[in-house]
């Protein structure tokens, strides 16, 4: 499988990441004679700090997600749903699970990732997306009223 990005006469900048740094970056440069080549492992961007809405049927699950490949219109922004395998620094190239791409700038804004210090019942940012597609297909009051628990001393009933 191959990336299948187009040639350009501009310099390649290739972003790493959808989040907040990753789509700042993309915004500034977007009137720039730049190619903008973003890749994530998802094709959307969730603000999360509005979860918390949505959770509570203040706001629909699509309200607060955004798809990476519309947020620049712009011939020369190209969006890749693939994770970055390897860096090649010495050669402007980067391997992915969709192949080698090269880059003349290349900006890392991948985000962080939280540590449980192996605590196995606090893991529980996978369940939440599940959880929350299944509260917005379901329309009895009864079905949604539930109990979140992370595993700590602290309870949140939600209906």
């Amino acid at each position: 499988m191959a990336a299948n990005i187009p040639d350009s006469p501009y310099p390649r900048v290739v972003i790493v990441g959808g989040g907040f740094a990753g789509i700042n970056v993309a915004n500034k440069l977007r009137k720039a004679k730049v190619q903008l080549v973003m890749l994530d492992r998802n094709n959307h961007h969730t603000f999360q700090p509005l979860l918390y809405q949505v959770a509570t049927s203040g706001l629909e699950a699509g309200s607060i997600a955004y798809p990476l490949r519309k947020l620049l219109a712009s011939k020369n922004y190209h969006f890749r749903m693939t994770e970055v395998e390897q860096v090649f620094p010495a050669e402007n190239k980067i391997k992915t699970g969709l192949g080698d791409i090269s880059y003349d700038y290349l900006v890392l804004a991948t985000g962080s990732k939280t540590n449980y210090f192996g605590m196995k019942d606090s893991v529980i940012r996978e369940r939440i997306p599940k959880l929350l597609e299944f509260a917005s297909l379901t329309h009895k009051a009864d079905a949604r009223l539930g109990e979140l628990s992370g595993g700590m001393k602290r309870r949140l009933s939600l209906a």
